[in-house]
């Protein structure tokens, strides 16, 4: 590998010698060349290290491509209709979202998983209507004027057909026309605080929620 440097460099000092010889031999040249040969025995100095390419040195470069690559920063990732958006957030609040006491998969549903093991959903199979365990089957009964209020690790809701909401996110108001949103606890030790009034008329049933550290996603 000298050797070959060696070459190098009388290969070198004769171009040198040439342009020498033309007149045409300016700083700048001479530094650009100077650089070709410190960086060509560097390489040639590494190319020969045994230890090149060794186990430490490739989970080093893992290391680095991992700082390069990665963010720290939440990803939130949107289209021009609203849909599949997922916001890391920190404080999220709404107060009085419209849902209904139906089964309806398309228009409305409740699904609350209490931070006590319960799976809430609503019942409207009698003229008293509520909350039902999904796990037991335990129903809360909500009447008009009340309200029951719990913590969550997870909710997820859609609103009355047709209307749109608007939730707090870090302070600003975002508008939803989308029909459902998952709401999920960062930390289960930091649950999302809920509340389900009912007021007047059978299907009157109002989502109130608020979580310091959440992830909201919509559909």
């Amino acid at each position: 590998m000298f050797i070959m440097f060696i070459l190098k460099s009388f290969w070198y000092k004769n171009i040198l010698v040439i342009i020498m010889k033309r007149g045409q031999l300016t700083l700048e040249l001479i530094l650009l060349l100077l650089g070709v040969v410190v960086g060509g025995t560097v390489v040639a100095t590494q190319i020969s290290n045994p230890n090149i390419g060794s186990g430490s040195e490739v989970k080093e470069f893992k290391n680095i491509s991992m700082v390069a690559f990665s963010s720290p920063v939440p990803i939130t990732t949107t289209d021009n209709n609203q849909n599949d958006v997922q916001i890391r957030s920190h404080t999220v609040y709404a107060k009085n979202i419209n849902i209904n006491s139906t089964s309806s998969e398309r228009n409305n549903e409740l699904t609350i998983y209490d931070i006590n093991g319960h799976i809430y959903k609503l019942y409207k199979k009698e003229n008293r209507k509520g909350l039902i365990d999904k796990n037991d089957g335990n129903i809360i009964y909500i009447g008009e004027g009340e309200s029951f209020s719990g913590k969550a690790t997870k909710i997820i809701f859609r609103w009355k057909r047709g209307n749109s909401i608007t939730l707090l996110i870090d302070g600003t108001n975002r508008t939803l026309k989308c029909k459902k949103v998952t709401l999920i606890a960062n930390n289960i030790e930091n649950p999302i605080k809920y509340t389900i009034s009912h007021e007047s008329g059978s299907g009157n049933f109002y989502l109130s929620f608020n979580a310091t550290n959440a992830t909201v996603i919509v559909e």
